[in-house]
């Protein structure tokens, strides 16, 4: 049986096939009216699903709840069970309310978590939204974490001198120093991210490292 990180690895060189013979592949990217591929989490998604299952790994869930219930209104507060939180209120004492992770397998309980994912593309993708799904992979209990983000470093040349690699350490750095919850997140969310670049088909995760070792000053 394949792991999950060879299922991962799978599922990344065939969105890079995916892209390059685009009009041949039996699941294709879309395109705007100007022609251009439109490439979201979506197709990676449906991807990993598909290896996932083909490699013969059982209970797989999308947009599963979390079990902690979260608040994003006015910085990102979290760690309260989601069952101590009556989440049908709709008031201002009521603030908390159940996320949702991409991706996820269960364990045999078909409730604990063994894998989560959160799934992610473009470069283009804000801190705020980075943030809170790191919150939310290191709030939660599961056995293996994955961050996944795919970029078409061909779209990427509007980004400047260092591109995708610049964007996303910048936003990186950023998380690392914020300071609205009591979840604090720290350079070791990095041992759970692949950063891939599906034009080039290139893990850029490494340089992502070494720009934000480079820039993080603290």
């Amino acid at each position: 049986m394949k792991t999950i990180t060879e299922v991962i690895n799978d599922t990344l060189c065939e969105l890079h096939t995916m892209k390059e013979s685009n009009n041949d592949s039996s699941f294709c990217f879309p395109r705007y009216a100007n022609g251009k591929l439109r490439i979201s989490e979506q197709e990676l998604r449906i991807c990993l699903i598909k290896n996932l299952y083909q490699a013969h790994y059982k209970r797989i869930t999308v947009e599963t709840p979390t079990k902690y219930a979260y608040s994003f209104k006015g910085g990102v507060k979290c760690k309260k069970k989601e069952e101590d939180i009556d989440i049908q209120q709709n008031n201002e004492d009521c603030k908390y309310l159940s996320a949702r992770l991409d991706l996820t397998l269960l364990k045999e309980d078909n409730a604990s978590f063994d894998t989560i994912f959160e799934l992610k593309a473009h470069s283009g993708t804000t801190d705020d939204a980075l943030y809170r799904d790191f919150v939310k992979l290191t709030t939660e209990e599961a056995d293996k974490r994955f961050f996944i983000m795919i970029i078409d470093g061909n779209q990427e040349g509007h980004r400047g001198k260092d591109g995708a690699i610049a964007s996303i350490g910048k936003k990186l750095i950023s998380c690392f120093k914020e300071n609205s919850t009591e979840t604090k997140i720290n350079k070791s969310i990095l041992s759970w991210c692949i950063f891939y670049d599906i034009d080039k088909n290139e893990d850029i995760t490494k340089k992502i490292e070494d720009y934000i070792n480079k820039n993080d000053k603290k």
